[in-house]
């Protein structure tokens, strides 16, 4: 077999492989980056997968049940710190678990510097895979870590029913950063020259409690929920394409939401994070003007008191008052959205008595 690279052919590669008898991955690593030939792929799954490829027990002539095992800290997901809330909220955004005892995260081809610094930080030397032109992934084969995550709130096949798992108040702020960078979005509307944001997932019950939550821990935070029906193949926020039908809530922020949910979720400024996502939440800027979500105006009955002291006839006379930028601060300029509930119509309110 001949390659673009000049690669042996897979039996040599592998019997050059086998002769080496390394013992673990860390010694593969040190012997790939440091004295393998460049005949010898660092991928030998990929290169040789339709040229005898069978599997890495066979690839390092591991006889009987034996395994090349890989190291990681089976434990990492039994004590809470920032980075652990980090690690599960991406998870529970981006990773499933697989085959009883696979734990796996898959990122953009472009964000595979934090796998990386994720497989650090759980002290492990498993290794990055492609799994499509535009995504990679790393599995870990575990039972501890995957009865943990079950433990804390994850399951199997969780897209459409997961709920939101019990997270302790100190690591809220890293396990909803995790989340964000996994399903979330944050872009600019140039429309309005803002930034705006938000997240989706496939379980309502999970965004609700996201919310209460963000809305609990965060002042005069606000946001709302749609609902889509999306079509196989579409293309989400989050630039994942979807495989099936289905219905898909997305949890929306506006722009002085966007820089609240900012300031809470990047308290802890050394923790792990996805670096193009943080970049555009740096951009948004500080809360300058206040959208009439986050002001306190007075009552519908008191509006049409202040409607009747100034003598407002019609509502023409209405719109030249609001041009001398006259109206105090809780007064709304379209009171027909902030009273929609109780709203009358001009007609009855400018002829109120």
């Amino acid at each position: 077999m001949k390659t673009k690279h000049s690669y042996l052919e897979f039996k040599r590669a592998r019997k050059l492989i086998r002769s080496l008898k390394l013992k673990n991955s860390k010694e593969w690593k040190d012997y790939s980056s440091t004295r393998r030939p460049n005949n010898v792929p660092a991928n030998p799954s990929k290169i040789y997968k339709d040229h005898g490829w069978i599997d890495t027990k066979d690839w390092f002539g591991i006889q009987g049940h034996g395994r090349f095992k890989f190291s990681i800290n089976d434990n990492y997901f039994k004590k809470w710190s920032h980075n652990m809330a980090y690690i599960l909220g991406l998870w529970f955004a981006d990773g499933c678990i697989t085959s009883g005892d696979r734990f796996n995260i898959t990122l953009h081809v472009d964000d595979k510097y934090l796998l990386e610094k994720i497989l650090r930080e759980m002290e492990s030397d498993h290794q990055i895979a492609m799994k499509t032109n535009t995504c990679c992934m790393f599995t870990i084969v575990s039972k501890e870590i995957v009865r943990d995550i079950i433990r804390l709130g994850g399951k199997y096949r969780k897209s459409l029913d997961v709920k939101f798992p019990i997270i302790p108040v100190n690591y809220l702020p890293d396990f909803i950063r995790g989340l964000w960078d996994g399903d979330g979005s944050i872009w600019y509307c140039n429309a309005y020259k803002i930034y705006k944001s938000s997240i989706c997932s496939g379980s309502k019950d999970f965004l609700l409690r996201l919310y209460q939550l963000l809305n609990k821990n965060i002042s005069d935070f606000r946001a709302s929920i749609h609902k889509t029906i999306v079509k196989r193949g579409s293309l989400l926020p989050n630039n994942a394409v979807t495989k099936r039908r289905g219905i898909l809530y997305s949890l929306n922020l506006s722009v002085n939401n966007t820089i609240r949910l900012r300031d809470y979720i990047y308290k802890n400024k050394k923790g792990l994070k996805m670096i193009r996502k943080y970049n555009k939440f740096k951009k948004c800027g500080k809360i300058r003007t206040i959208s009439r979500w986050d002001r306190n105006f007075v009552t519908f009955k008191n509006f049409k008191v202040f409607i009747k002291q100034n003598g407002f006839k019609k509502y023409k006379e209405w719109r030249a008052y609001l041009e001398t930028h006259q109206r105090p601060s809780n007064i709304p300029a379209a009171p027909e959205v902030i009273y929609k509930k109780d709203w009358v119509g001009w007609k009855k309110v400018l002829n109120y008595s």
